[in-house]
């Protein structure tokens, strides 16, 4: 199979850490004070099938919570990001801006493109705005996804929905606070 034999080709390689939104000069310097969990799956364990690509699994996005958000927050942001994916760059699996701080999780799904009322979905690497879950190429190893949320100091407002560059240009310089949720996933 050709995906197996590529993954085998590919496996330790991949963007990096360093790649990851979290890292990027725009967030780096920000305090982390957010607490990110989900009912679903701890910090560093296996992402459950209902939340994996459709090759595998339901495709939904997990469920949600955070709690210690700054003082001060407009707006909050969540990047779903794998670095390492054998790409020279973060592949991003989902945007979401215009969430509102009164708001203390994301039920399950909240990220597909049908749910619009809790926030506005940016594009992912596809180009598409809606979530896509984690799907590794077979035999490539465990890849790290990063839910990373960022509280603003201010509202975004962008004419269509933005991708990784448009948003870090529109975050640099609100970001006040962020906080973090890895998980894995891997196809042997």
């Amino acid at each position: 199979m050709l995906s197996r034999l590529l993954g085998r080709v590919l496996r330790g390689r991949g963007a990096t850490e360093n790649k990851l939104i979290w890292n990027h000069k725009a967030v780096s310097f920000s305090p982390v004070v957010i607490d990110v969990r989900s009912p679903a799956f701890a910090s560093m364990a296996q992402i459950p099938l209902s939340h994996v690509g459709s090759a595998k699994g339901g495709n939904l996005s997990p469920p949600l919570v955070w709690e210690g958000l700054p003082t001060g927050t407009k707006e909050l942001v969540l990047i779903i990001e794998d670095a390492d994916a054998p790409i020279p760059f973060a592949f991003v699996h989902a945007i979401a801006v215009g969430i509102s701080p009164q708001l203390n999780g994301l039920p399950v799904g909240a990220l597909s493109s049908a749910s619009r009322g809790l926030l506005t979905l940016g594009r992912n690497t596809f180009g598409g705005a809606t979530y896509i879950g984690p799907q590794p190429l077979v035999g490539h190893g465990p890849h790290r996804y990063s839910f990373q949320l960022l509280a603003l100091d201010r509202q975004l407002d962008f004419d269509g929905p933005p991708n990784r560059n448009q948003l870090l240009k529109a975050i640099d310089g609100a970001v006040i606070g962020r906080g973090r949720l890895d998980g894995i996933h891997e196809r042997a």
